[in-house]
């Protein structure tokens, strides 16, 4: 790959070897043939479910909706791309290969000659398809068919479409290795509970409520579901904190911190241990307890992760006020029992072992981002 003097040409700042010459420009609806998928035909889907399609269904989800059902729909050739035209992925293209399959609720581009669709898929998604109008958000063919884009010869298409998707795939191993030691680390905890030595707990036998004040000034901190404690500036952009947290609370590297905001699937809040080696502070809303030992805080730690264990620990517990707000003190949240290990090379061990596991997470993680900030590199100098 090589730098291209880029300067008033019509060329990308990056290019294979072997490719020379400005790249053409023209709009959409000059390369593309664009149509418009047809919609679900609701009131016929109990007569027809005997109906089935050869090939699957496709809409704005992006997803198979179904073998019967569909009226009206757009019979698709093979190498076509598909822009939602609603919805949350309004604007989004999805180059598809099949013989033949049925289009609803998306606009469909088949291209007039032998361009690349993967190429194209890529440069569709650069552009900022959807202008915000009155109504109900749509884009339409005649709208999408006005855009212009840059494109290079069919071979160089095919060369740079190959390469990201080679990206893609080693993005998508990746997630597949990190889902993979996620649902181990479920597994293990499921199964760890099945052992004679594991017993019902109170939280408040383990866990002490600790009530240190801000009053070093340490940086603001915030609990997400997928990252734990996170640093708000770094995570979020800015500091949500007020002018005066003196009276935040404290967090220790180890306590376990549990925020009473409601988020997905943990609608009575999020339980996590904090893995921050420096003290750091949270708002005075969240209740911070440090554990018998680092290692039974880890324990816990893994056993909330689990959105149906939080959310049974902390169903009977709260009370919820005016606004939806979550009335729980944070004594109150330490009045239930959890079923934990109680002998203590055992509770070291799974601690250990959960620790490895989880490290190994955050590695494989990182080298996804890695690849994720590669491919958006790419995406940026590849193309005009």
């Amino acid at each position: 790959m090589k730098k291209t003097a880029s300067k008033n040409l019509k060329v990308p700042n990056l290019r294979f070897p072997g490719f020379e010459g400005e790249w053409d420009s023209n709009r959409l609806g000059n390369i593309f043939s664009i149509s418009a998928g047809g919609d679900i035909d609701t009131e016929n889907i109990s007569k027809r479910k005997t109906e089935t399609f050869q090939y699957p269904i496709y809409a704005n989800a992006e997803k198979d909706k179904g073998l019967y059902g569909f009226s009206n729909t757009y019979k698709a050739n093979e190498n076509v791309i598909t822009v939602s035209g609603r919805g949350v992925n309004i604007g989004r293209a999805h180059a598809r290969n099949h013989k033949f399959y049925p289009i609803v609720r998306l606009l469909v581009l088949q291209p007039k000659h032998t361009e690349n669709n993967y190429f194209f898929e890529h440069q569709i998604n650069r552009l900022n398809l959807y202008k915000e109008s009155t109504g109900v958000p749509q884009l339409t063919a005649p709208q999408i068919s006005t855009y212009t884009v840059f494109y290079p010869s069919v071979a160089e298409q095919k060369k740079i479409a190959t390469f990201l998707a080679l990206i893609d795939e080693r993005i998508q191993t990746q997630k597949k290795i990190i889902e993979g030691l996620e649902f181990l680390i479920k597994g293990i905890c499921q199964n760890l509970t099945k052992s004679k030595n594991w017993k019902k707990q109170y939280l408040r036998d383990v866990l002490i409520e600790r009530k240190e004040m801000n009053r070093s000034n340490h940086p603001i901190h915030s609990v997400s579901v997928s990252k734990g404690v996170i640093n708000q500036i770094e995570y979020l952009g800015r500091s949500f904190a007020a002018k005066d947290t003196s009276n935040y609370n404290v967090v220790h590297f180890g306590d376990i911190v549990y925020t009473k905001s409601p988020t997905g699937n943990f609608p009575h809040g999020i339980i996590k241990q904090s893995f921050v080696q420096e003290e750091v502070a949270v708002s005075p809303l969240y209740g911070v307890y440090t554990p018998k030992n680092i290692y039974i805080g880890t324990i816990l730690h893994h056993y909330f992760n689990n959105p149906i264990n939080a959310t049974n620990y902390l169903h009977s517990l709260i009370q919820k006020g005016a606004k939806n707000t979550i009335n729980i003190t944070n004594q109150h949240f330490l009045d239930k029992e959890v079923l934990l290990p109680t002998d203590k090379d055992e509770i070291k061990a799974i601690s250990s072992l959960l620790n490895t596991l989880t490290q190994k997470i955050n590695i494989e993680e990182s080298l996804r981002y890695n690849l994720i900030q590669q491919k958006n590199f790419l995406l940026q100098n590849l193309f005009i």
